[in-house]
């Protein structure tokens, strides 16, 4: 992978001095430049290979390694494809390449994106940049997506707040000229802005629901849920893991970075960063930087942050 400037808090990576102007030097930087193919897979037998009905093996064509295995429906996206979706809101110099690049042998690539624009400031002071992040599997897990991924400053936490499973990029991505690509470009940057402008509003309103020790154990709960195989079943060791990662959260509502300034202190903001720092720096102890990243970004970590946000916008009505 590459990043520009300042080593991100993930401490991966090539350092790349400026952004990539475009998807082919972005490409490049972050050494994605390598296409998979998708083959036919084979049972070994003595008497010659079995043809395994409906099932194919996606290919990295430098390395000659297999991705994952997929059905005949899948169709590979290739890098260079992913990688100009951006291309448009770049031309136009509404965003600029942040990072890039894949996790393991390739299975998962990414790219984020910065727009360039101002920051969001919640509750006038506590800044918040704004990032889109695409993300594409090469083994079958998942399908192309996009997460708004705005950052908290101050701690450097992702809040993932947002997610678009699915996202069919081959209708998006530019082939049909410049007039076409420019007016796709200012498509896509008006639904990032305004959704962008909703995710804004919900975290200003946070911050101004005030939050007692009743609110925030309804939240906590809410956000941890006890799982059914843990009451049900007694599993001891799962109903101890969710009461701990409960009293972590409950801390670091008051003891969290940048919790404690008077503005947002004891809000359901404090009460939402609580949980994306839980997750982003104490939910569970990696093995490798790797680990972390993939958690947080396309795992477990990630999903819960989707809850935490979800949980804390169902309450702003009823709260607020």
């Amino acid at each position: 992978m590459f990043y520009v400037g300042t080593p991100p808090w993930h401490e991966l990576g090539t350092r790349f001095e400026r952004p990539p102007r475009d998807s082919s030097e972005a490409i490049h930087a972050a050494r994605l430049n390598w296409r998979v193919r998708k083959e036919p897979l084979l049972a070994e037998d003595p008497d010659g290979n079995i043809p395994v009905p409906n099932k194919y093996a996606i290919v990295r064509e430098d390395r000659r390694i297999v991705l994952g295995i997929v059905s005949g429906e899948y169709q590979p996206l290739q890098n260079e494809e992913a990688f100009r979706f951006f291309d448009g809101i770049i031309d136009i110099g509404a965003a600029e390449y942040e990072t890039a690049g894949a996790l393991g042998s390739g299975e998962n690539i990414w790219i984020l994106v910065k727009m360039k624009a101002e920051p969001m400031l919640i509750a006038g002071f506590d800044e918040v940049q704004k990032y889109i992040l695409l993300v594409n599997s090469h083994d079958g897990s998942s399908s192309v997506h996009i997460r708004f991924t705005p950052i908290r400053v101050v701690c450097q936490n992702t809040l993932t707040v947002a997610m678009h499973k699915g996202t069919r990029l081959r209708a998006i991505v530019h082939r049909h000229g410049l007039h076409r690509r420019l007016e796709e470009a200012r498509q896509l940057l008006e639904s990032i802005v305004n959704t962008y402008r909703d995710i804004e509003r919900h975290f200003d309103l946070m911050a101004k629901v005030k939050v007692d020790g009743k609110r925030l154990q309804e939240y906590i709960e809410a956000v941890f849920p006890m799982p059914k195989t843990a009451i049900e079943m007694g599993g001891k060791e799962e109903h101890e893991r969710v009461l701990s990662l409960r009293d972590e959260a409950a801390r670091l509502f008051t003891d969290g970075m940048g919790n404690r300034n008077p503005s947002i202190e004891g809000t359901l903001w404090a009460a939402y960063n609580a949980v994306t720092e839980l997750v982003d720096y104490k939910y569970r102890q990696w093995r490798d930087l790797k680990n972390r990243l993939r958690d947080i970004w396309l795992g477990e970590g990630s999903t819960i942050k989707v809850q935490a946000y979800r949980e804390a916008v169902a309450r702003l009505n009823t709260w607020g």
